[in-house]
């Protein structure tokens, strides 16, 4: 068994948590299995996406590093799959994570992350924030 396969000694189902500042985050632990995919562990799975082209989705979420979710996000449009992705508004403030928008073709977004990406600060109403949210998004991919 690889270090990739092995279970963690603890082991948190994904929750997302807001302090009362809105700042929100992803629960982690540390030596989690997650920490360790990366690109070269995603693209192991190239086969499978050759084998699925055209028929496939995939989720590229914050429970494992960018650079392994860039990967099956480049993967995943290479082969015609349906992207859907998610970010952390720490994340959304990186070069690496707006980049990677472009591969996204759905993308969840919590009022803190969206704020983010409308350049926004998020105590502004909700349906302010969402319209340029969608605005800055479509720009990006329409």
């Amino acid at each position: 068994m690889t270090p990739a396969m092995r279970a963690p000694p603890l082991s948190v189902c994904s929750g997302r948590l807001s302090a009362a500042t809105r700042s929100g985050g992803n629960l982690t632990v540390d030596a989690s299995a997650s920490e360790h995919v990366d690109a070269a562990f995603v693209r192991r799975s190239e086969p499978d996406f050759a084998r699925l082209a055209g028929a496939g989705i995939t989720l590229a979420a914050p429970e494992v590093p960018l650079d392994a979710r860039a990967e099956l996000l480049r993967l995943g449009r290479q082969y015609n799959f349906l992207n859907t992705a998610s970010f952390t508004s720490g994340e959304l403030r990186t070069p690496q994570a707006r980049e990677m928008l472009p591969l996204v073709d759905f993308l969840a977004l919590n009022i803190d992350e969206a704020a983010v990406v409308a350049a926004l600060p998020a105590d502004r109403p909700a349906r302010d924030v969402a319209s340029a949210a969608v605005a800055a998004l479509q720009s990006i991919q329409p």
